[in-house]
Parts: C-alpha cells; sequence; structure tokens
C-alpha cells in the first residue's frame, strides 16, 4: 500500500520549519518568489538601465508636475531619465558627495552637506533660501512688530517701514551688517543714490520718501547664516496638516536628537525656510528615523518611539501658527535603521532587535503598539543584528508589486504582504532603490540595475534558483519506510532542468531533464530504488533559463509489508 503527501499551495521561506510534514513552507529556498496562485515561480533576472561615470550618490524616483522621472547625482552632476527617454540627460551640476533627495511642491530637492539644489523638470538651480519678513510696521527710528523668524539657509532679512513723509534716515532691527541687498518704494526698486552705516546698521535716502504704511523695504545681508545646521542634516520626511506642508529633518551628527522643520513663506509650504526657532529636542538619543501615519508622525530613536501631530495655535500676533508637539509612544521598541522611512499598508516599518515590526495606529504609549511579524526568517535576521553592521541594511516597499525588501549584504529578505508570505533572492546588492515604469530600480557603484520579470537570467550569469523541503518524518511511530516514487507537477515555460536531490540527509539525486515542446503542464515522475528513511528532505534545483512555474509537489512512498519489493 502506497502513502502520498502533496502539496498544492506554496507559503513561501520559513526558517522554523526545519523538521514538519508540512511541506507547503520551506526553511531554504532562494530565488523562488510565490505567485498569486501560491505557486513557486523564478524570479525575473536583475538587468543593467544605465552606467553612471562615477559612483551615484544620490537617486529619487517619482512624478514630477505629471511626468514620471529617474533622477540621480554621480559625480557632482545630476541626471534625468523619463519613460520616453533611452539614455539620461545631464541637467546640471549638484556638487560632489552623498545626497539626500525629495520631492517637494512641484521640485525635487537634493542636498548634501555643502549644498542645497532644485529641479523643476528643466533646470538646476541653487536654493539660497527664502528671505524672511523679521519685522513690519516699523517706524523710521526702529521698532515695529516681529514677523518672522530668522532662516537658518540664508544670512539676508527684511524690514518694512512706514515713513512719515519728513525721516530719511532708517534704523534697521541688527547691527555690524555685511551689506544692504535692495529697496524698494511700495514694490519698486528706489531710483535714488542712498548712503548706509553698516556697523550702526542705518540707511539714509537723499529724501525724505512719502508717507505710507509699510511701504519702505529695506532687503540688508548681516553676513553670517547658520545654513550647514539645515545642510547636515541627512533625513527628510513631509508632514503637517492635511497636504504635508512641512519638511521635517533630522541626522545632522552635530545635532543628533534635534528635528527641524520648514516653515510657510509668504502663506505658502516652502522646503527653503526652516526658522531657527522650528526645532524639537527627542530625548536624549539620537533620532534614527521619522515615518508618517495617517496625522500622526511617528519618531524613532533605537530604543524608543514618539509621536507627533499638527496642531494649529494662535500667536500673540493674532496670526495661526502650526506646532509639533511630542508624546511617548513605546519605550522598548524602536528603528535600529537610519533613515528607512519605510511604510507597509499605511503603517511604519522599524527594525528593532526582535526583528521587523509594523506599528499599529495608536496615540497610546503602549508595548503592543509595535508587532513583530518576521519571524519566518528570524534565523537569519538574528545572525545579521549579531554582527553590528547595520549601516548597508536598506528597508524598501516596492509598492507596484506588494512586497517589502530588507537588503542584507547580497540577500534581500522579501515579504510579499499581499500574501503574508516570506522568500528571499541573493545577487540582490543595493545601495538606492526606487520604483520607475512599475519596475523596483537600485544602484550598485557606478550602476543602475533593474528587475526585469521578463529576463530569465542576471546580466552576470543564471539564476540558481532552489527550494528545499523540511525534514518530514514519513510516519508517526519513526521507523524508516520504503520510497518508492516521487512526483513534481510544473507549468513550463521550456525544456525545464532540475537537479533534484532527496533522502534522510538528502544524499541521493537526480537530473530531470524530460523532452517538452511548448508550454503546459508537465508531470516530472521517477522511482527512488531501494531507498528506506524515517524522515525525508527534498531540494530542487532549476538549472535552465526558463521561468518554469512549479505548482504541486507529491512524494509517494510503501509502507513496509510482505509485498514491499513489489511496491505496493
Amino acid at each position: 500500500m502506497k502513502e502520498r503527501m502533496t502539496v498544492t499551495e506554496f507559503f513561501g521561506l520559513d526558517e522554523r520549519q526545519v523538521f514538519s510534514r508540512d511541506l507547503s513552507r520551506s526553511p531554504d529556498m532562494r530565488n523562488f518568489k510565490v505567485t498569486e496562485n501560491r505557486t513557486l515561480q523564478k524570479r525575473g533576472g536583475i538587468a543593467a538601465a544605465f552606467t553612471a561615470p562615477k559612483e551615484i550618490d544620490g537617486f529619487w524616483c517619482g512624478y514630477l508636475n505629471g511626468t514620471e522621472y529617474l533622477l540621480y547625482v554621480a559625480g557632482g552632476t545630476l541626471y534625468a531619465v523619463t519613460r520616453d527617454s533611452e539614455t539620461p540627460t545631464a541637467v546640471g551640476s549638484v556638487g560632489e558627495g552623498k545626497h539626500t533627495m525629495f520631492s517637494f511642491a512641484g521640485r525635487v530637492y537634493m542636498k548634501n552637506a555643502a549644498g542645497y539644489y532644485r529641479f523643476d523638470g528643466t533646470g538646476v538651480e541653487e536654493v539660497e533660501g527664502y528671505i524672511p519678513l523679521v519685522a513690519i510696521g516699523c517706524a523710521p527710528d526702529g521698532g515695529g512688530s516681529n514677523f518672522e523668524d530668522v532662516n537658518m539657509l540664508t544670512s539676508k532679512r527684511r524690514v518694512r517701514f512706514s515713513c512719515d513723509g519728513e525721516a530719511k534716515t532708517f534704523t534697521l532691527p541688527e547691527k555690524e551688517l555685511a551689506g544692504i541687498v535692495s529697496i524698494t518704494m511700495n514694490g519698486v526698486a528706489y531710483p535714488l543714490p542712498y548712503t548706509a552705516d553698516l556697523t550702526a546698521g542705518t540707511v539714509t535716502l537723499d529724501t525724505p520718501p512719502a508717507e505710507g504704511f509699510d511701504n519702505l523695504e529695506i532687503i540688508y545681508d548681516k553676513g553670517s547664516d547658520r545654513r550647514e545646521v539645515i545642510l547636515k542634516a541627512d533625513g527628510v520626511m513631509l508632514f503637517g496638516g492635511d497636504t504635508d506642508g512641512h519638511v521635517f529633518l533630522w541626522g545632522n551628527p552635530d545635532y543628533p536628537a534635534y528635528r527641524f522643520h520648514s516653515e510657510l513663506a509668504d502663506g505658502q509650504p516652502s522646503a527653503e525656510y526652516f526658522p531657527e526657532n522650528n526645532y524639537t529636542i527627542i530625548g536624549s538619543s539620537p533620532i534614527t528615523d521619522i515615518i508618517s501615519q495617517y496625522d500622526r508622525q511617528l519618531i524613532f530613536t533605537k530604543e524608543r518611539a514618539y509621536y507627533s501631530y499638527c496642531q494649529l495655535l494662535t500667536g500673540v500676533d493674532g496670526h495661526l501658527y502650526a506646532s509639533f508637539p511630542v508624546y511617548n509612544l513605546n519605550g522598548e521598541k524602536g528603528s535600529l535603521l537610519s533613515g528607512a522611512g519605510c511604510i507597509m499598508n499605511n503603517e511604519p516599518v522599524t527594525l528593532c532587535a526582535d526583528g521587523l515590526n509594523y506599528w499599529q495606529s495608536t496615540a497610546v504609549e503602549n508595548e503592543k503598539n509595535a508587532v513583530c511579524f518576521s519571524a519566518p526568517v528570524g534565523k537569519t535576521l538574528r545572525r545579521v543584528l549579531a554582527s553590528g553592521d547595520l549601516d548597508h541594511l536598506r528597508l524598501y516597499n516596492h509598492r507596484a508589486a506588494g512586497e517589502l525588501y530588507l537588503i542584507c549584504g547580497e540577500v534581500a529578505l522579501i515579504y510579499n504582504y499581499k500574501l503574508g508570505v516570506w522568500y528571499a533572492y541573493d545577487n540582490f546588492e543595493a545601495e538606492h532603490l526606487g520604483e520607475f515604469g512599475g519596475n523596483l530600480y537600485f544602484t550598485r557603484g557606478n550602476r543602475v540595475l533593474y528587475l526585469d520579470p521578463d529576463a530569465a537570467y542576471d546580466e552576470d550569469g543564471i539564476i540558481k534558483a532552489y527550494w528545499e523541503s523540511p525534514k518530514t518524518p514519513l510516519q508517526s511511530d519513526g521507523k524508516r519506510k520504503r520510497l518508492t516514487e516521487m512526483a513534481l507537477e510544473l507549468h513550463t515555460a521550456g525544456e525545464p532542468i532540475l537537479d533534484v536531490l532527496y533522502g534522510e540527509d538528502m544524499e541521493h539525486g537526480v537530473v530531470l531533464n524530460p523532452k517538452h515542446e511548448g508550454e503546459g503542464l508537465l508531470d516530472l515522475h521517477f522511482r527512488t530504488g531501494a531507498l528506506r528513511c524515517s524522515r525525508l528532505g527534498i531540494r530542487f534545483q532549476e538549472q535552465d533559463y526558463a521561468h518554469n512555474e512549479v505548482i504541486s509537489m507529491t512524494l509517494v512512498y510503501g509502507r513496509k509489508g510482505r509485498y514491499e519489493r513489489n511496491g505496493i
């Protein structure tokens, strides 16, 4: 009499399933993905897209004014690719060094510790910074009302005076100036000569201006700014109100626990105005990440989590302004990765000491806020965490495929959150990742690569895809049974070549290379001879280039008995 074990649905990688009768979960598999039909299919190939003249220092993919772009920085130059272009186009100089890139208000911004630039789809400009209107309603001899805070990006300020028709000398709010930038009357450049005492901070016009309210505006240069505070902050996210109208920065090594945020400029959202007072100190540990969750902002250090939200307050001058108070969320977990900034199904994802966690939506401090979902790949993650080398880990949500990627050196651990399964790819080193044209693009050194679902092999050779079963007890009594035959059912795209290992320690092998033309179902059936074992393992590796699909697997073995030699 024969016994059969059949699996018709595969549930991916589960490193815990070393010994199990559940053949649907593999303790070790590479380069097979689980399809929507719960079958196994070899991943697409890694193909070369572009080669840059130098190492790629910045990368961004997304839509800008209705056009989908892939942008990267190499050798201090910004290169642009659209869906209609076949080769990258150099669009401007942005300075050498690692760049943080993000989109905001119809532009893509890029910055490093030395410079800040913007791209609007036509050309690159250096960001000077919004010049704030620091005082309004000023009398000629000074005073007036404070209006906007100093912008850390620039040393320039604006002041508006209400002229009385008699005074010619106007006293600015500061002394020891670097220069006068411009003077305007009712928005028109002042046409006559003037003199300035930069030490005293005064400007004298040749004739008294006509009387009027805030009709004279003077822009002056103080000569020093705090621009590097903003430029050295390499973490970025958008948040605030209903339209994410503020840019939040963190990651400045000189201010590791500081969170900076931008402010409206002339009433409009701006990535070029960072007031001196727009910062919050988050505890005493360095901020590792800030991620949005609906109308909340989650702030992480390595060991803690906080939350914040946008609160509109009224200032002493009667104007509304945005405040972002901070509260405790979780005292046990945070984010070990810096700047991962990943959201899966509208829930932030962070790497914690126990693995990957998703953060449930809540505004109450509770250790249950964070839920670990990476137990099936815990063995690999524990090894990665034990190494302490986390700087090269990358976390990315490939939304078009519904896949969360954790890049660990050459191996990518992938969680398909549509199906709730894990699998793993190798030969997958990646520095930056992005989605362009629905495909996953990433950088490696000076090259831009992409995962081509139609390619049957990588640019540097064949994809070695394998799947291994748990060590499966053939019977509950633990006695050795005779394995008589095995069967694999595949949906083929060519002539598959499978290298199959089987047995108690997978010490036996066979190469299956059936002759089969065209696409269709293929039953690979073979006998195993007089093999006896108490536990059975099977490992198959696809050796050819085709995208053959494994849809089922059956193991057949015989009971021990007087007719055993006849296979019944």
